[in-house]
């Protein structure tokens, strides 16, 4: 799977980025459950699930959009992000997790 959000490999904290996920192992009519897991080494920071999401059938992706009060939660420094599927079936798939960094803002409050 392929996870891509503006930006490219860094965000700033406070952003409302929208994250779009391509490439799945299974056409996206087969998925029951997903979850976008953000990490840090030692903890789970953020988690987004398909009802957290837009589906796109017809470009077989799948989108989110964090808000200020979400991307304010994440902490400077390195993050994962790493995307789980589980099919109708039951199969279950885990991308590898992708790094990005998370520069601090000039306004660390909701605008």
């Amino acid at each position: 799977m392929r996870v891509k959000a503006r930006g490219g490999r860094g965000m700033i904290r406070g952003e409302t980025i929208t994250t779009r996920i391509t490439g799945f192992p299974v056409a996206i009519e087969d998925i029951r459950e997903m979850y976008v897991i953000f990490s840090t080494s030692s903890s789970i920071v953020m988690e987004k699930s398909l009802e957290d999401c837009t589906v796109d059938t017809e470009r077989q992706a799948i989108s989110f959009r964090l808000t200020q009060e979400e991307s304010l939660k994440l902490k400077t420094g390195n993050i994962q992000r790493s995307v789980i599927v589980v099919t109708n079936d039951g199969s279950r798939f885990e991308s590898h997790p992708s790094e990005f960094r998370v520069y601090e803002t000039k306004k660390g409050e909701v605008i």
